[in-house]
């Protein structure tokens, strides 16, 4: 059986504003933001990462992809 897990982005740098779909960077660089991540799924073993293609997601998803040597697909119908 496979388990979908869905994870939201990491705190943006813009505030106050409904940014949607707009290409925002996360307060947290990638790699604080993945460790972040992995400390709340405390373990979950992953067989792939599908993330969006901006730039709140992609970086982040791609760092965990590494720490885990896990396969990251970018799906830029994902947004």
């Amino acid at each position: 059986m496979t388990i979908l897990r869905l994870v939201r982005h990491a705190p943006v740098t813009v505030k106050g504003v409904c940014y949607g779909q707009t290409d925002v960077p996360t307060a947290l660089d990638a790699n604080e933001a993945a460790r972040e991540i992995l400390r709340q799924l405390d373990g979950v073993k992953l067989e792939a990462i599908h993330t969006s293609h901006v730039a709140r997601t992609q970086p982040v998803a791609e760092a965990i992809g590494r720490l885990l040597d896990v396969p990251v697909v970018v799906d830029r119908r994902v947004a």
